[in-house]
């Protein structure tokens, strides 16, 4: 049921904020869902709320920004899959469209 609100495939996870500090909990997000992750950054939700506020305020400037600052500009780390695969029939998977 779940599945059906999805309209492209997911392949790669990405955790961002305070969150993604937690190795295991991204450890085990990667082998629940056999997708490779992205972890960071950590400060995602203030550069989203500045970033907000600045445009609401009418700075212009704040889109350039935005876009020359994406790749490159903070610190990630990946993570990948290293499970054994008994995740694969979790039910929370299947309404994913298993691994």
């Amino acid at each position: 049921m779940t599945a059906e609100f999805y309209t492209c495939a997911i392949e790669v996870i990405h955790v961002v904020s305070g969150g993604n500090r937690n190795w295991l909990l991204n450890q085990l997000t990667a082998d629940a869902t056999g997708r490779p992750g992205m972890a960071g950054p950590v400060e995602a939700t203030a550069l989203g709320n500045v970033l907000v506020q600045a445009r609401a305020a009418g700075d212009a400037g704040v889109t350039g920004w935005v876009a020359g600052s994406r790749p490159g500009s903070v610190e990630v780390e990946p993570f990948a899959p290293a499970g054994d695969g008994r995740w694969a029939n979790h039910p929370a998977i299947r309404v994913l469209g298993g691994q």
